[in-house]
């Protein structure tokens, strides 16, 4: 019978680094789906992302959320409605990002108006 090591609260961002490489995204997705909220937590302060563009994201002591609306037919107006919805809950503080199927990209600059 095999036992389930809980993970080291000792682990620093050094030794989370060394793994990374070898590390698939959908390990990464799987292992993040058994985690609790507190586990998130701690693991994400273990390993800060600090992204600067046209704001900064990832500061410590921040909290920052981004909206990426989608619709399964693609339409406009629920894509908006849907950035309409979280900007009311106060999310996109940070980014709005859209990712449309190539077969509606001209669509977009009419949903970001």
């Amino acid at each position: 019978m095999s036992t389930i090591t809980p993970p080291r609260r000792s682990t620093d961002s050094t030794a989370l680094a060394r793994v990374a490489t070898g590390l698939t995204p959908e390990m990464v997705a799987a292992v993040a789906k058994l985690m609790r909220n507190q586990d998130l937590i701690l693991a994400a302060r273990k390993r800060p992302v600090i992204v600067k563009f046209r704001n900064t994201v990832g500061l410590p002591g921040h909290l920052s959320v981004r909206l990426q609306p989608n619709h399964p037919t693609d339409d406009i107006k629920e894509i908006a409605a849907s950035m309409i919805d979280g900007l009311i809950y106060g999310c996109g503080d940070a980014m709005i990002g859209s990712i449309p199927p190539r077969t509606c990209r001209t669509r977009l600059p009419r949903c970001s108006k």
